[in-house]
């Protein structure tokens, strides 16, 4: 086939179809195919290629580290990480991916997701020694988006406790409710409660009696919520946030 299509398309270097070959490989997108997929796996499978080890390492630790893996999703997953893991082998210290895209650690706010994930590299290359687990400023945005894709990244930062502390009636209380997680909900990782014991640690108080809590955290605020209490309230989130 090979020799075929050199003689065809006037190819006059047979390393240059073989690169391609391999480029192929690092795009997700040609795994949609079946017989593609099948045949490039299983031939890596069959010959226990390295990539397809560490690729098999990957995935065990990644469910280890993040969240159990649903079976319907395993093979995504594993082709994903497969494509990374090839294209870290091929291309040392390139930061963008096959498609000219790239996610940096600086443009991402979840930081501890990126702290957890950093971790996650460290233990892949302590437990198989292999520098392609060290070209964190590429792999850090892959596994961002993986994560992303099936989790909210924000679960993973620090909770932030809020005391709503009011006498409005019990469906507004609650309509406040679901209008602040909607809001916050891919910012920061908050929680709403009515009693301090649902709490533990109370960070900021949300009251419409805000005399009533003297030399504490305090926002003031009126159902409905108005876009000035959304900007204090966030101001107060992100000095908690910051300290």
């Amino acid at each position: 086939m090979i020799q075929s299509g050199i003689s065809k398309y006037n190819v006059y270097d047979e390393g240059e179809i073989y690169f391609y070959l391999l480029l192929i490989q690092m795009k997700t997108k040609i795994y949609d195919s079946e017989e593609v997929r099948e045949r490039i796996l299983n031939y890596h499978e069959k010959t226990n290629s390295d990539i397809f080890r560490l690729t098999t390492q990957c995935v065990e630790l990644f469910s280890q580290y993040f969240f159990p893996i649903p079976k319907n999703r395993n093979g995504f997953i594993f082709i994903y990480l497969f494509c990374a893991n090839l294209y870290c082998r091929i291309f040392r210290h390139v930061t963008v991916d096959i498609d000219g895209y790239i996610l940096s650690e600086d443009q991402v706010e979840h930081k501890e997701l990126i702290i957890k994930i950093n971790h996650f590299l460290d233990s892949l290359y302590d437990l198989t020694k292999d520098p392609i687990f060290l070209e964190k400023e590429y792999l850090i945005g892959k596994y961002y988006m993986l994560v992303s894709a099936f989790e909210n990244p924000i679960h993973y930062e620090k909770q932030i406790n809020i005391l709503l502390a009011s006498d409005l009636p019990l469906l507004i209380r609650n309509q406040l409710k679901r209008d602040l997680y909607n809001y916050f909900d891919r910012k920061y990782n908050i929680y709403l409660c009515e009693h301090i014991d649902e709490c533990g640690h109370v960070e900021i108080i949300l009251t419409n009696l805000p005399s009533t809590y003297p030399n504490q955290r305090v926002c003031a605020i009126d159902y409905p919520l108005s876009e000035y209490n959304f900007k204090i309230i966030e101001q107060n989130i992100a000095q908690v946030w910051n300290d």
